[in-house]
Order: structure tokens, then sequence, then C-alpha cells
């Protein structure tokens, strides 16, 4: 991945259900709508705590929009 790709999320496999923009060197930044992590964080991918673990869980793939 390259910094500004966006990383998606997903809570079922189907289809991704959260979105991130990728920072570089791991890290990535997000919204979280509800529940104790509430709001902008930035996250790793390679995180130990408990929620980068449960976002990690979650990930479905990354993508690159391309404009020409």
């Amino acid at each position: 991945m390259k910094e500004g790709d966006l990383i998606f999320f997903s809570k079922h496999g189907k289809h991704p259900t959260h979105v991130g923009i990728y920072l570089g060197k791991g890290l990535y930044i997000h919204c979280s709508p509800s529940g104790g992590e509430t709001g902008v964080k930035i996250n790793d991918l390679a995180g130990k705590s408990k929620y980068d673990q449960s976002l990690n869980n979650m990930f479905y793939g990354a993508g690159r929009i391309i404009n020409d």
C-alpha cells in the first residue's frame, strides 16, 4: 500500500463496512462512529492493542483511486 490508499474493513466479510486512509508505515486514519473508541483515530495494522487487533481481524482489502 501507498500513502493515500483507501483501506477497507468488513464486519461480516461480504462487503466493506468501514473505510480508512493509509498513512504509511502501517498506520491509517479513520473515524469510529460508536463504542469506547469514538472519533477520529490513527491506528496501526500491526498494532497490539485490543482495538487494533479487532480492526485488523476485519481487514477486507485496500484500493487506490486513480485520477487521469
